[in-house]
């Protein structure tokens, strides 16, 4: 997987380049962006109590994530949609 990063408008862009099952060292940023950024929605529609048509998104399906190798407790570094089906809905 290879992705551009950049946290802050003064920072530069860093390129990254990562195999699966390889060990690397990352910025804090990058393992935080990797656990709550990388997924896609999953889109399903229904219909609201007027049977208008609305759009729902029914579930978050990692890509990727980040597992640390370090013992760190003040950095929450979990993996964002791990706990279960986040529902948004909006009318279409």
């Amino acid at each position: 997987m290879s992705f551009p990063f950049k946290k802050y408008k003064e920072d530069p862009v860093e390129n990254f380049t990562l195999v699966d099952g390889q060990i690397y060292s990352v910025p804090l940023g990058v393992a935080k962006h990797l656990n709550k950024n990388c997924w896609y929605p999953v889109h399903a529609y229904m219909k609201d109590e007027n049977g208008n048509p609305t759009m729902k998104v029914g579930q978050k399906v990692r890509r990727c994530s980040f597992q640390s190798l370090e013992f760190v407790d003040e950095v929450d570094l979990t993996p964002e949609g791990s706990s279960g089906i986040v529902t948004v809905e909006s009318v279409v």
